[in-house]
């Protein structure tokens, strides 16, 4: 996956996001976060091996998983084995007061928006 669309994948997941917490009436925050990406992933194996999948299978999808997009960044298993994330797939957000939220100030890698 590329850059671009990496990032298109990155904000449609943090889409998702916020529009989930919206639907719920609940503003998120960093523990919603830190937990939102470790549940997508499991959702997306037991949507994949289906609800009877063992604990190994399970763990074999997501240690299989290349360019799974997080809202925390684009999940590369097979390179970081047990984080997913490293500075390749990461995004820098900063919190925005007027807003009451987080923003991506950077394309994966931490380049600046707009370069």
């Amino acid at each position: 996956m590329d850059v671009a669309a990496q990032q298109c994948a990155l904000e449609a997941a943090q889409q998702k996001f916020y529009a989930s917490f919206k639907a719920a009436n609940v503003k998120p925050d960093n523990m919603s976060a830190l937990a939102w990406d470790p549940a997508n992933l499991v959702i997306a194996a037991l949507r994949k091996l289906g609800t009877k999948a063992t604990a190994k299978e399970i763990k074999d999808f997501i240690d299989s998983q290349t360019s799974f997009p997080g809202i925390n960044g684009i999940y590369d298993f097979t390179k970081d084995p047990q984080r997913g994330l490293d500075v390749q797939g990461a995004v820098v957000t900063l919190w925005s007061p007027a807003k009451q939220t987080w923003e991506m100030v950077s394309k994966p890698t931490g380049i600046p928006l707009g370069q």
